[in-house]
């Protein structure tokens, strides 16, 4: 039987970290979490739940730390998630189902994406669930898993809810802009990934005279 290892990267999580990984840990065979370098707790309280906590630095976004999150893990399958998302129901009984199926080497999963919760996306797919050696990891913020074949499939029912509180948005995008600004050499990828920062950019008209 084909065993899945949840990789998730947190960074000041306490609040979330516990619900999250008591969620998810009897759906998977491993729990892997990369703290990155959390002030509040996190690693602890993670430690209660997961096989394997490792530290890292902060870089302000999770993707420097997939890799390492994946090197760590021993599972055939690997489920990356973060703590501020859950499995739905739908997705936890089908799990088994899907790393069973031999020709495939991972999944897009469909998620919703709540703030304050209120509905703001249901169609966007991520490549969150997949074969350990058929995936690259890019350190590059606003990045997802890169598939190294064409084997995979979408799922098109919600496998993932993610819900934030409008401060954590406008938190989290303010962060991403500076590390944007302070990286990105290319102009118009510095541009396309500032423009993924909608909601900041709508609460800063909205201040506006």
């Amino acid at each position: 039987m084909a065993t899945v290892s949840l990789t998730a990267v947190v960074h000041d999580e306490a609040s979330e970290i516990e619900a999250f990984l008591r969620d998810a840990r009897p759906w998977v065979d491993e729990i892997v979490v990369v703290d990155q370098s959390s002030t509040d707790g996190t690693a602890e309280l993670a430690a209660r739940w997961a096989d394997v906590v490792v530290s890292d630095e902060h870089h302000g976004f999770p993707e420097p730390s997939r890799a390492l999150a994946a090197e760590r893990s021993h599972g055939d399958w690997l489920l990356v998630l973060d703590a501020d998302e859950r499995m739905t129901q739908r997705f936890k009984d089908e799990l088994r189902t899907l790393v069973a199926r031999d020709h495939l080497d991972g999944y897009r999963i469909r998620q919703e994406f709540y703030i304050d919760d209120r509905l703001e996306c249901d169609g966007a797919t991520h490549y969150r669930l997949f074969r350990r050696d058929r995936v690259r990891f890019l350190a590059e913020l606003h990045t997802e898993p890169q598939a190294v074949s064409s084997n995979w499939e979408r799922i098109d029912w919600i496998g993932i809810v993610h819900r934030k509180t409008l401060a954590e948005q406008l938190a989290d995008e303010a962060r991403y802009e500076r590390i944007v600004l302070a990286t990105e050499r290319n102009p118009t990828l510095r541009e396309a990934k500032l423009a993924l920062n909608v909601r900041l950019a709508a609460a800063r008209a909205a201040e506006a005279p």
